[in-house]
């Protein structure tokens, strides 16, 4: 750098002109290219100056060399001017940007906050509606329940058949209403969970044997796997059985009578793993995630052949979640469909796993 800017500092000296200008022009953009600062650049230009001093003649000579030598320095810093105004502009628009990403990013607090603000409204206009609907709803079965053992007296075949429609309806549109007020509870965070140690044995015995009258009722064979006796996970018994209740009455009642249901659980690493197979419709592989979203169901309007409220696995999957575990869907269309899911295992159990 230092011969370069000496001989291209004498050409100027000696009055080539444009050329030995844009030399001069160059050699500034090849110091930055290369790295080469300011303080460095001045004194390879002091050095080429001091250099063509000690060749001047007269005093005036060495001042006109010192002054045209001036106006060389300030061609070569010319790039580093230019580079600088780039800096200063890119500074300037990156702080134009900042300033535009934090208006945004304070609407988007402001936007998530109402966003919060009503997903609270509506979790507690949900629960309070449920509210008041059980309480009458309740009244209306429990009517229909005596209606139905004739407590009252003896009804016509088609006066039960009406109470009959009257007590399923009731009760569908009670476990509408629960599944509504549990998913609203879960939402608001307002779940607790009342968690202890389960045998993981027992809970699959009585849940099949709660289970079993609705599956010979469409002729299906519902079978649980014997587990170990020391199978045991960390969780609420109630929340659990409902878990699984949910997963063995939609098995039900996608598989078609003389197909099967299996209810299955095994130790895996620190989770016990709880499955639910049948031998049903399936479900297609587009379907299998929106089907844990709520008020979704695989099929609508009048084609719609099962009934149900489409949230049965949306609080299935939250109840899941709140134990600290996950639940997946492995499915065939044709040939039925496998949920699994995992709770942590009792404290001993996990140290010893």
């Amino acid at each position: 750098m230092e011969t370069e800017y000496a001989a291209a500092l004498r050409d100027y000296l000696a009055g080539s002109g444009e050329e030995a200008t844009l030399r001069a022009y160059e050699l500034g953009r090849k110091a930055i290219t290369d790295g080469v600062g300011l303080i460095e650049l001045a004194a390879v230009h002091g050095k080429a100056v001091a250099a063509a001093l000690r060749a001047a003649g007269t005093a005036e000579e060495k001042a006109r060399l010192a002054a045209v030598a001036a106006d060389f320095m300030a061609e070569a810093l010319s790039p580093f001017e230019m580079a600088q105004r780039g800096f200063i502009e890119v500074n300037r628009t990156l702080a134009d940007l900042n300033q535009t990403l934090t208006h945004k990013n304070a609407d988007l607090d402001s936007a998530n906050k109402e966003l919060a603000a009503l997903s609270r409204i509506k979790s507690q206009f949900l629960a309070n509606m449920s509210h008041e609907l059980r309480t009458p709803l309740n009244a209306i079965i429990g009517f229909s329940e005596m209606l139905q053992r004739e407590a009252f007296g003896p009804l016509q075949p088609k006066q039960h058949r009406y109470v009959d429609n009257i007590l399923s309806s009731g009760r569908h549109l009670l476990t509408l209403i629960n599944d509504v007020l549990d998913l609203s509870k879960v939402e608001a965070g307002k779940m607790e969970l009342r968690l202890g140690r389960v045998a993981v044995r027992d809970l699959l015995r009585e849940t099949a044997t709660v289970m079993k009258g609705m599956a010979d009722r469409k002729e299906i064979s519902l079978d649980a796997e014997e587990t170990s006796e020391s199978l045991c996970v960390t969780g609420d018994v109630i929340r659990l059985k409902q878990v699984i209740f949910n997963l063995l009455s939609n098995a039900i009642k996608f598989t078609p009578a003389g197909g099967s249901v299996r209810l299955r659980a095994a130790a895996g690493q620190g989770f016990a793993v709880i499955s639910v197979e049948d031998t049903g419709v399936g479900i297609a592989s587009e379907d299998q995630q929106r089907i844990f979203d709520e008020f979704q169901q695989l099929a609508s309007g009048d084609s719609r052949e099962f009934q149900g409220t489409g949230l049965g696995l949306a609080l299935t999957q939250r109840l899941v979640e709140l134990h600290g575990g996950q639940i997946t869907v492995a499915s065939e269309v044709g040939k039925g469909s496998t949920f699994t899911f995992t709770v942590p295992l009792a404290a001993e159990q996990s140290l010893a796993a």
